[in-house]
């Protein structure tokens, strides 16, 4: 209790005793409850930092101990930057201007970064900084609660690459649906005897251009009688290039890609000296070439050519599905003749 006396003049005293244990009892409870908030800030599994208005360390729980392997001694008064930022982080002012963002807005909530542990190790985090003030309104302080998600990350990007992994699969599929109908289309039009080799031979251009993506295609047939290797059909190019209308077998790059037994890559036809039309090549914007022999049963029937803008393109060609494409070309022509 508390007494309060006052005397009389005459004597005698007047007093009020005041019972002081509601307030005693509240006093309690208001030291369990901080003792209890701050045990479990002291002991959360995540980590939970103060800093000063000024960004340097003032606390530090068990759970940024055992998240960063720092104990308390080793942090408390220095700067998140001078050990717990990446240094590419602190070059590029991130913890600054969190700092910064928390006095003007008050609270900065789900912030992703890195932080590195006592070990070397960087760590994936969460961060919600919150300003602390005080009855005044003034900031004194900033709580900082961190969470690690190097697992979740993990987790996601692993699920990236699954799914980027299905999405490679499904082009796959996708791409080879595709090569499957045109070659199907390709033996149909041989087989229903409507249709000439020339209509065949449009068909196949058009059909690569659309598949492989180069810039234009062409094709010739041998004429055996005059030994030329005469234009049947384009794609993607001007009608200039019929002026080209025929080139000698003998001594072509077709020639030299049959005697190789394997398609001829060409990166600069430019300025080789056995390509025939540069000019031509120029004025189209074209770079490098596939030359890829048709052949039917050891017969040379002429030469499919696909051309680029770019010779960094030509290695991304699907060499091996562009001759078992153009082989059966060949026999779809053989068998339209």
């Amino acid at each position: 209790v508390i007494i309060h006396a006052v005397p009389f003049g005459k004597g005698g005293t007047m007093a009020t005793i005041t019972d002081l244990n509601p307030v005693k009892t509240a006093e309690r409870k208001l030291l369990h409850a901080e003792r209890f908030l701050a045990s479990i800030t002291q002991f959360c599994a995540e980590a939970i930092i103060g800093l000063d208005e000024k960004g340097l360390i003032q606390t530090w729980n068990i759970g940024a101990e055992k998240m960063f392997g720092f104990k308390g001694e080793e942090a408390i008064g220095k700067s998140p930057e001078q050990f717990l930022v990446p240094e590419d982080r602190v070059s590029n002012g991130e913890f600054q201007q969190l700092i910064q963002e928390v006095k003007m807005k008050g609270l900065v909530r789900n912030f992703e970064s890195v932080r590195i542990h006592k070990n070397g190790k960087p760590i994936s985090v969460s961060l919600t900084f919150s300003a602390v003030k005080d009855d005044s309104g003034a900031i004194i302080g900033i709580s900082a609660l961190y969470r690690d998600i190097t697992a979740q990350k993990k987790w996601e990007h692993e699920l990236q690459d699954r799914f980027v992994k299905m999405q490679d699969a499904y082009k796959e599929m996708g791409k080879q649906r595709r090569y499957l109908d045109y070659l199907v289309d390709m033996i149909t039009m041989a087989g229903d005897g409507n249709h000439s080799a020339k209509q065949i031979a449009n068909f196949v251009v058009n059909a690569l251009v659309m598949i492989t993506r180069v810039d234009a295609a062409t094709l010739r047939l041998l004429d055996e009688k005059s030994g030329k290797l005469v234009l049947s059909a384009l794609s993607g190019l001007g009608e200039e290039w019929w002026s080209k209308k025929s080139i000698l077998y003998s001594g072509s790059l077709l020639e030299s890609s049959v005697k190789n037994g394997h398609p001829l890559k060409i990166l600069d036809i430019l300025n080789d000296p056995h390509y025939s039309s540069p000019s031509l090549a120029r004025k189209n914007n074209l770079r490098s070439a596939l030359i890829v022999p048709i052949e039917a049963k050891g017969e040379v029937l002429g030469s499919l050519t696909l051309y680029l803008s770019h010779e960094s393109n030509l290695s991304l060609l699907d060499d091996e599905f562009i001759s078992i494409f153009v082989k059966q070309a060949a026999l779809a022509m053989k068998l339209a003749n």
